[in-house]
């Protein structure tokens, strides 16, 4: 018999002589005073969950200030270039701009973004 990793603890309300029930399947439905069951979730099953939301914690620090600062120094980037405009070949600063819009994508790992290039001249993506 496998060990259920989540079990249900009756509603104090709805408690007979025996005391409160447990349930070990799916969740019972909510007794008839509208109160639901209590969820109960092994430890092993709490750590597991635990450790995902760390790892995605840790995930998000590290896009956030990653992001910020490629997302700082692309701003500046275009800032630069647009400021000179008359001075560039603006062709190549978009060109060049949107490249560099892509691999920040990269970086955060957007791949709606990611999949598209630069399409020359004919100022489409494919």
């Amino acid at each position: 018999m496998s060990e259920h990793t989540r079990i249900y603890l009756q509603p104090e309300c709805c408690a007979g002589e025996e005391g409160r029930l447990w349930c070990q399947d799916d969740e019972p439905q909510s007794c008839p005073d509208g109160e639901k069951w209590t969820p109960y979730i092994l430890v092993s099953e709490f750590d597991k969950v635990k450790d995902r939301l760390e790892k995605a914690n840790t995930r998000i620090e590290e896009l956030e200030n990653g992001e910020e600062v490629a997302a700082r120094e692309l701003l500046f980037w275009w800032a630069e270039r647009l400021s000179n405009a008359p001075n560039e070949n603006l062709r190549q600063v978009i060109k060049e701009g949107y490249q560099r819009i892509i691999n920040l994508a990269n970086v955060l790992e957007d791949t709606s973004v990611r999949v598209r290039s630069y399409a020359g001249g004919s100022g489409a993506a494919r």
